[in-house]
């Protein structure tokens, strides 16, 4: 495109310098003096031979922004092209996120599980677990990704994951996510007769409990505050009497604490 040219080029490229601050006249279509004095402008910016003309090569127009873009894998250093030639292709709009699950790994996944992706930037990208499948060629379990909020899991910073090749970013899945409840031993949870989960308080009396979440032999319960004394093990039958409780400290395992 060069000065007398009009069209839908045109009103294109008048929009693009535009909006990197180099064209301030009315987007016309009209390639005119203004919009040679703005290419002229954006041609010294970067560096390349000023002469207020756009070549075939010089802009890549897409649909929609922002788009992520690469050279097309048929390209070679040192072809020759007669022009024609497909050069870029748009990708989409942010990389596939996958998580190889090595054997002892893959049982304690699920989906809707967190994921904590480090990119070495200032907050780690969050995840959801959005499907688990198998590869028959690996014979190895993996987990698809999907945003944990919003959109797009690496958000206004994908330009940080290279093109081409997979790319691996250390990552985190949260098996037992952040709980808040009292924590008691899971040896104190018993089962009464009806089926309902509870406690054993020191009096000998059942307490029903909810249960929320376990892991390292503890576990986080609703209906029960912080500071009560529950038997461990728990026991459903007759009330052991004080000079025969067990001599666990009241401050250890017999003794209930607040979880955040």
């Amino acid at each position: 495109m060069s000065r007398g040219d009009r069209g839908d080029d045109v009103a294109q490229l008048q929009e693009f310098l535009t909006d990197i601050g180099h064209y301030e006249d009315a987007t016309d279509g009209r390639y005119g003096e203004a919009t040679y004095w703005a290419v002229r402008s954006w041609q010294e910016e970067l560096g390349v031979p000023v002469d207020g003309v756009v070549r075939h090569e010089d802009v890549v127009f897409v649909d929609s922004l922002p788009a992520r873009l690469a050279l097309d894998p048929s390209l070679e250093v040192g072809m020759t092209l007669a022009g024609g030639e497909p050069a870029a292709q748009r990708l989409d709009s942010e990389p596939a996120f996958v998580i190889n699950l090595p054997e002892g790994q893959a049982q304690w996944v699920h989906t809707g599980q967190i994921v904590e992706i480090d990119q070495s930037g200032s907050q780690p990208w969050l995840a959801e677990i959005a499907s688990i499948g198998f590869d028959d060629e690996t014979a190895q379990r993996y987990a698809e990704l999907d945003a944990a909020s919003g959109e797009s899991i690496c958000g206004d910073e994908c330009d940080v994951v290279p093109l081409g090749d997979a790319s691996l970013f250390p990552s985190m899945i949260q098996v037992v996510p952040d709980t808040e409840g009292t924590i008691v031993p899971i040896a104190a949870l018993v089962t009464d007769a009806a089926g309902s989960t509870g406690v054993i308080r020191e009096s000998g009396d059942f307490h029903p409990v909810d249960m929320v979440e376990y892991a390292s032999g503890l576990a986080v319960v609703e209906g029960l505050d912080a500071g009560s004394r529950v038997r461990v093990p728990g026991d459903v039958g007759q009330q052991v009497p004080d000079d025969q409780a067990p001599d666990a400290p009241a401050d250890a395992d017999s003794k209930t604490e607040d979880s955040s």
